[in-house]
């Protein structure tokens, strides 16, 4: 079970609203998750298969207008700057979006109001 279905599993049986998985804030999660398993579980990427998911991730980084470093191969020339920024705030966005579907209608709901997901 992937990491957003165990969230999503979690809000299912505290019988609250799921993400909207068509929605900005799931779809930086999931690729946020991807580019993290993409450096620590590295392989070559030299088979098909590889590239294809090389190409998804760098595709999606130059549309967040995070550039690799010159020298390197995927992924660790994209450990940069911008590259730790966005995958911050990718991840605060996501949990702030969690605990707002988590808490809705409880005490807790009032404080979480406040906080933006976008």
């Amino acid at each position: 079970i992937s990491t957003l279905d165990k969230y999503s599993e979690a809000l299912r049986l505290a019988d609250r609203n799921g993400f909207d998985k068509g929605g900005r804030v799931y779809h930086e999660t999931k690729e946020l998750i991807d580019f993290r398993n993409s450096l620590i579980h590295f392989q070559h990427y030299t088979a098909p298969s590889r590239l294809k998911t090389a190409r998804k991730i760098t595709t999606f980084l130059e549309t967040k207008k995070i550039r690799p470093l010159v020298i390197g191969e995927f992924p660790y020339s994209y450990l940069t700057g911008p590259t730790a920024q966005w995958a911050s705030v990718a991840a605060i966005q996501f949990f702030t979006q969690f605990c707002k579907l988590l808490h809705a209608g409880s005490p807790e709901d009032k404080k979480l109001r406040g906080m933006s997901a976008n």
